[in-house]
This record gives structure tokens, C-alpha cells and sequence, in this order.
């Protein structure tokens, strides 16, 4: 009995978020407009939610695993191996 309420704002919040990427998606990456054209490609983001493409947003904020859909990931040993070697570089050239 305890855990329906849970199990329903869950839903309610991945239905919310879907609702937001697709926001995203239909606004900022130019499905709104054709391009070439001021035709319209959808007529609302509502549209979207049909498109079997755009379900994968539903589960998750990027469609695949590549590095151009992900962006780039903030590692910070990476980050500070990288700094070092700039800094010895720097401190190499001054000498």
C-alpha cells in the first residue's frame, strides 16, 4: 500500500522529464523549422512524442552511446594528470 504513491510520482516525474528533453529537442535543435524554409517540420513538440526516434528520450537524456551525443566527460584524474604535464611543459620552454 506504501509503495503505489511512490511508483506514481516516479512515473509522473519520467513523464515530466521526457516532456522537458523533448522541449529541448523541438526548440533548440532546429526541428521547428525546415531549414531552407519557414515550413514547419512538426507543428508542436507534442508531435515528437509520436516520432518512434524520440521515445528513446524517455529513458534517457542522450539517444546513444557516442562521444558526439554524450559530450565529454569530466574526469578528474584526467584533468589534473593534464594540468601537471602543462605546467611542466611551461616550466620546460622557460628554461
Amino acid at each position: 500500500m506504501e509503495r503505489e504513491p511512490v511508483r506514481a510520482w516516479r512515473r509522473k516525474q519520467t513523464i515530466r522529464k521526457w516532456h522537458r528533453r523533448l522541449h529541448k529537442l523541438y526548440f533548440y535543435s532546429g526541428y521547428n523549422t525546415n531549414g531552407y524554409s519557414k515550413e514547419k517540420r512538426f507543428e508542436s513538440w507534442k508531435d515528437l512524442k509520436d516520432v518512434r526516434w524520440c521515445k528513446r528520450y524517455k529513458d534517457t537524456g542522450h539517444p546513444c552511446s557516442c562521444p558526439l551525443c554524450t559530450g565529454e566527460r569530466y574526469s578528474r584524474l584526467e584533468f589534473s594528470l593534464e594540468t601537471k604535464r602543462i605546467i611542466r611543459e611551461e616550466l620546460f620552454d622557460l628554461n
